[in-house]
């Protein structure tokens, strides 16, 4: 029953060819990622309120088909954050906090392939499994592009 379960069996002009997958990776999935944040935030005094943090995501390189042929490469970007937290006194608009941040996302502008499709093995006329320089020139997956360096910005308000 293993063995049926890590094989694919596949039919080419009459041909039965066996492939075992026993050990291969699963495609489309990192094998190790990671998310760290380092910050501050000043807790009293004249910048009581102010704080940063700048956040790295990790992601490793990862295969898009079934026989480990063709890997997307993995990944490292960098994030910055910079805010401000206000408690507001009474007023009539009931308004209870006042924050305002900005954040650069990916400083150091990397290009990187932030997702992909999997890509379906195929097999030459002799029932050979094509080679990964085959699958890449006529696979009909699609590689999504990660986001180029920006910035946002903005405030929010407590009731």
């Amino acid at each position: 029953m293993r063995r049926e379960a890590v094989s694919c069996v596949a039919m080419h002009r009459g041909r039965r060819a066996v492939f075992n997958r026993a050990g291969l990776k699963i495609p489309g999935v990192a094998a190790h990622e990671l998310t760290t944040r380092l910050g501050y935030d000043q807790p009293n005094g004249p910048l009581k309120g102010t704080g940063a943090f700048i956040k790295y995501h990790f992601k490793s390189c990862y295969f898009v088909d079934n026989g480990n042929q063709l890997a997307v490469p993995g990944y490292g970007t960098v994030n910055f954050n910079a805010h401000y937290d206000m408690a507001l006194p009474a007023n009539a608009l009931m308004l209870k906090n006042f924050t305002a941040f900005v954040e650069v996302q990916n400083i150091f502008d990397r290009r990187y392939v932030a997702s992909a499709n999997n890509i379906s093995d195929s097999l030459l006329v002799l029932g050979v499994q094509n080679p990964g320089v085959i699958l890449a020139n006529t696979g009909t997956g699609s590689i999504y592009a990660g986001a180029p360096r920006g910035s946002v910005g903005g405030v929010k308000f407590k009731f």
